[in-house]
Formats: structure tokens, C-alpha cells, sequence
């Protein structure tokens, strides 16, 4: 995914915002939601964009671990962000995530 400026064209990754902390916060990210064939579907988009520059994920109740693994990009280079559901708040219901 690319932004045509004036001049150029400007990749995913381009976009960020400088945090507090010092961390790059790409602005662009991954929004997942699972279809009929959801996790395949997740795990292609994700494996695609992780490819072309992506660097921040936006996911529920979804595991992301195994296209990360395959594209080889350190956890520390992602923004991953989840939520969980309402009835999910308790410490049974969930576990590391990496």
C-alpha cells in the first residue's frame, strides 16, 4: 500500500508518528476481522502485508504468530494491538501472547 504524493510515492511505513517514549508508531496498520475462511484469510493478509512494509497490527481473538515467524520479523519492529471480548476478562481465558 503506497500514498501518491505530488512527486513520489510514499510506502506504508512512511507514515508514524514519533511516541513519548521514542517509539515510531506507524500510523497505517492491518485491521483483521475473520470471514468464512478467517484464520487463513488473517493469516494470508497478514503474511502479505508484513511482506510489503506493514509494521502495525490490529487484531481480536486472533493468532498472528505464525505468519510473523515465517516473514522473520522481530517482535520488536511490530505494534500488534487486541482486545478482548467482554466475556474473556478473566485470567483463564487468556495467556502469554508470545
Amino acid at each position: 500500500m503506497s500514498y501518491k504524493g505530488a512527486d513520489r510515492i510514499l510506502p506504508v511505513y512512511y507514515f508514524k508518528k514519533q511516541l513519548n517514549s521514542g517509539y515510531d508508531f506507524p500510523l497505517i496498520g492491518l485491521g483483521t476481522f475473520g470471514g468464512k475462511n478467517g484464520p487463513e484469510q488473517i493469516y494470508s493478509a497478514v503474511k502479505d502485508a508484513l511482506e510489503v512494509g506493514y509494521k502495525h497490527l490490529d487484531t481480536a481473538y486472533i493468532s498472528l504468530g505464525k505468519a510473523i515467524k515465517e516473514i522473520k520479523i522481530p517482535l520488536e519492529e511490530l505494534f500488534i494491538t487486541t482486545k478482548l471480548w467482554n466475556d474473556f476478562h478473566k485470567p483463564e481465558h487468556f495467556g502469554p501472547v508470545f
